[in-house]
């Protein structure tokens, strides 16, 4: 259900630029105007640009500040006292008596 709405994101936005794009060019054709070449129809050309640049700027700054130090290991989800705790990368010296972490619950 998640995909269809992520993919409901991307193509009604992208309907609707595209709708502008035929009537401007329909409506220029009408008008015995010459058609515009597409990236000068309207803001589209700059902001698929300016998109992909706060792609490329996001995924840079999340690869350099979000991650787990070297060494820690993934805590799965668990029960503690009738509540739900989720997963969690810890280092190995936080991990208290008794809990598992990932590697060790696949080798039990």
């Amino acid at each position: 259900m998640l995909r269809l709405f992520q993919l409901l994101a991307i193509l009604i936005p992208l309907g609707i630029y595209l709708s502008y794009v035929f009537a401007k060019r329909r409506q220029a054709a009408a008008m015995g105007h010459p058609l515009p070449s597409w990236w000068q129809q309207g803001p589209g050309f700059w902001a698929i640009l300016g998109g992909l640049g706060l792609l490329i700027a996001s995924l840079a700054v999340f690869s350099a500040f979000d991650g787990a130090p070297a060494g820690s290991r993934y805590m799965p989800p668990r029960m503690v006292d009738g509540q739900l705790v989720g997963g969690q990368m810890v280092d190995p010296s936080e991990a208290t008596e008794g809990e598992a972490t990932a590697p060790d619950v696949l080798h039990e």
